[in-house]
């Protein structure tokens, strides 16, 4: 309340969803707001998320279209011939004085997250794999270079040290949900069809929860400041619906 969203921490939270008051508040007025704002409004989240998720999908489809002539996707096969681009002089002053591209060299893997293993002429692979987009096709404008079927036998690595390769970037590749907060349970998505069970669990375990706090000693100094404070909320409330 009284600041714009523009932090995640806002969007989480969503306490802008609360109407803001036109009048001065008194302390119990003023405490129901902020439990207003503690409520979450879950359906009202759930469809910002699903028009957030639309409006990322829009935009990716229109720069897709907007682009669609500078977009180009290789998949280069293993064996195959390179140019990587030299994208370490680009800012240098001096860019003009190197070449644009290296190359040309060979691919030994085609990763997952779409980037590339790479191997010099003389069989020596490189330490850091490539990111696809410095990678083109190698045209060859004299006679063809010929290379072995088994890529193996002309570079410096054995087959194992390449799956290493492999595996470790496959442990660093995320694999989650791209429109969603994984990580929040509350604001996890509901499969289709469940969201009357999941409001009802919710009522119950809600109901069941207060049956254990209606024993709950205000004034007993062992009890926690949440368990206080949450009954504090709940006779608030009660007393502003009255």
């Amino acid at each position: 309340m009284g600041a714009e969203p523009i932090l995640p921490f806002d969007i989480v939270e969503s306490t802008w969803l609360v109407h803001m008051p036109d009048r001065i508040l008194s302390h119990k007025e003023l405490v129901g707001y902020r439990a207003l704002a503690l409520a979450k409004h879950r359906p009202h989240v759930n469809e910002m998320m699903e028009r957030v998720d639309q409006i990322k999908r829009d935009n990716l489809k229109k720069f897709e279209k907007e682009n669609r002539h500078k977009i180009k996707e290789f998949d280069f096969k293993p064996g195959q011939l390179v140019q990587m681009r030299n994208s370490g002089i680009e800012k240098d002053l001096d860019r003009k004085m190197y070449p644009r591209y290296l190359g040309p060299m060979i691919v030994v893997r085609h990763m997952k997250g779409g980037s590339y293993i790479l191997a010099d002429m003389n069989g020596a692979v490189k330490k850091e794999k490539v990111a696809a987009f410095r990678v083109i096709p190698h045209i060859a404008r004299y006679e063809p270079i010929s290379l072995l079927e088994n890529i193996y036998k002309l570079i410096d690595m054995s087959r194992e040290q390449i799956d290493k390769m492999v595996e470790d970037e496959a442990s660093k590749l995320y694999v989650g949900d791209d429109f969603i907060f994984p990580n929040i349970p509350e604001m996890k998505r509901l499969e289709p069809g469940r969201e009357l069970v999941d409001d009802d669990n919710i009522k119950e375990n809600q109901h069941n929860e207060n049956a254990d706090d209606e024993d709950i000693d205000l004034d007993d100094p062992r009890q926690t400041r949440h368990q206080k404070i949450q009954r504090e909320l709940e006779v608030l409330m009660v007393g502003l619906g009255d």
